[in-house]
This record gives C-alpha cells, structure tokens and sequence, in this order.
C-alpha cells in the first residue's frame, strides 16, 4: 500500500506517558497508542503481546473507509512502530490507502514518518502471513526496510482472528508485534 499524501516528517522528542497520535483519513478520528502498550509487545506476558494498547479517537467515516489495518510492533533495541492504513470504499487497489505511520527511537524521539510502503502477503487460506514494509522518515530518505512473519505460535491467535502475532525484524533487531484487521462494522 503506498500513502496517497506525502508530507514532510516531523521529530519531536515526547514525554513518555504521551501517546503516539496518528490521524485516519478521511474524517475526523485518529488512533492513539500508549507507549507502554507498544513496548509490552516485546515483554514475555503472552497475553500482552495480544494487546497493542491502542485506541480509536472519534468514530472513523464507515461510509468512506471500508478497513483499518494497525501495525504495532517493539523492538530489542528500543524502537516502537505505529502504523494505520485506511482502505476506501470501492478502492480499486491498495495504491488508493491512506498510510500513516512513526517510529520511536530508542532515545523516545518519535519521527512520524513522511511515507510507509506496505506488502501483506497472505497464505492459502487468506491469512497474513508476511509484512514487508518500507518506512522514510523524509521524502527523500533511504528507506528502513521492516519484515515480518506470522508468528509460529499460533495459540495466541485463535481467539481474536483479527489480531496476528507477528515476529519483526528491523536492521537487524529482533522484535514482536501485531498485525490487527478492523472492519466496518
């Protein structure tokens, strides 16, 4: 999916009990993420890593957004990832989402990005079985390349089918996070 919008990144360094704010177009609404939420992804309480600590603000438009789809993963050396993608109606292909995204650094400076590239690769049943992301943090900057697989333990998984547990790779950190589907409802 490539962001319809290219806007210029912007760096700030937040408290960390602020959340990682991104807005979902079109309308008004936007998804917040707690940091703690983000970083539990990596922790070893199975039930945590089943929860991204996210929440929706404002209700998105149902008319004109046909899904949602959140990224949230955590890092070994401290980096967070925050991404939402909006699917339009009647979209004719995934180039028509809208993708927002940022990174945590690992010093808690967020770095929203300017654009993310995303690639799902489903499995047979059409599941997700493998993200390919490409994140920059300005317009012209080499991209950071994030992959990641459905993770093997699928036991976590059975009770929510919209919430993948994912294993995340990011210039050579290891790290864990979710792949979550919300639909109109």
């Amino acid at each position: 999916m490539r962001s319809t919008t290219r806007g210029a990144s912007f760096r700030s360094r937040m408290a960390n009990a602020d959340p990682i704010a991104l807005d979902i177009f079109p309308g008004d609404a936007r998804v917040e993420w707690q940091r703690d939420g983000l970083s539990a992804l990596a922790g070893p309480d199975a039930q945590a890593r089943m929860e991204a600590g996210w929440r929706l603000d404002g209700e998105p438009d149902w008319e004109a957004i046909e899904s949602l789809r959140l990224i949230s993963a955590a890092f070994e050396d401290g980096r967070m990832l925050a991404l939402v993608t909006t699917r339009p109606t009647r979209a004719d292909g995934h180039d028509e989402a809208y993708v927002r995204g940022a990174l945590v650094q690992a010093n808690g400076e967020v770095v929203e990005l300017a654009e993310a590239l995303l690639s799902i690769e489903y499995d047979a049943g059409g599941t997700p079985a493998r993200i390919g992301l490409e994140l920059y943090t300005y317009p012209e900057a080499i991209p950071l390349r994030v992959a990641a697989d459905r993770s093997a333990d699928r036991a976590d998984q059975d009770e929510s089918p919209h919430a993948i547990a994912m294993s995340f790779r990011l210039e050579g950190s290891q790290g864990a996070g979710l792949l979550e589907l919300v639909s109109r409802p």
